[in-house]
């Protein structure tokens, strides 16, 4: 896609989210499964939920801005990954299926990857939201906004999350 309008920039931003939020729901329930830490394990699905919700709110805006140019044909998005959000939940990926780490130092590299992947994500809602009130496409922006509200709650109950698994793999490298 030709990028000469912030409304091209807009659906190409949207395109990236939606790729991100595909990949993150299809991730973080696998990633639940790999975390020993009940409360982990909870807010890896908790995310998994919101990335279901934020696919099916990308996929609605997407079709209003940027609708087929003919019935039957493909949305003009191509929604595109980016690379860092495909590094980031491949890392990701890697390390719930490591069997050799020790579960709470797993537990730390899991939480500090999406809390990776969240942030990523926080960024992007962000320009998004902006570019949408900056061309007038107020009904973008608070459905934007809505997502951007749901990230920043799940970064806060991550970062609670973290601190917890941190300490407890702290106490494992103090015994050895």
């Amino acid at each position: 896609m030709k990028i000469g309008t912030l409304r091209q920039l807009l659906v190409l931003q949207l395109d990236s989210l939606l790729a991100s939020e595909r990949h993150a729901r299809d991730t973080f329930p696998n990633l639940a499964k790999a975390a020993s830490a009940p409360d982990l394990s909870e807010s890896m699905q908790e995310q998994a939920a919101t990335a279901r919700e934020h696919v099916i709110r990308l996929d609605h805006v997407l079709e209003r801005l940027a609708p087929p140019a003919r019935p039957g044909a493909p949305a003009l998005s191509s929604a595109t990954e980016s690379p860092t959000s495909q590094a980031l939940l491949r890392q990701c990926a890697d390390l719930a299926e490591n069997t050799e780490v020790d579960p709470h130092v797993r537990d730390a590299a899991l939480a500090a990857l999406a809390s990776h992947v969240l942030h990523h994500e926080l960024a992007g809602y962000a320009s998004a939201r902006s570019w949408a009130k900056l061309i007038g496409d107020d009904e973008t922006a608070r459905t934007l906004g809505r997502s951007l509200d749901d990230e920043h709650a799940a970064a806060r109950r991550l970062a609670e999350v973290a601190a917890e698994v941190d300490r407890l793999a702290a106490i494992d490298l103090l015994k050895a």
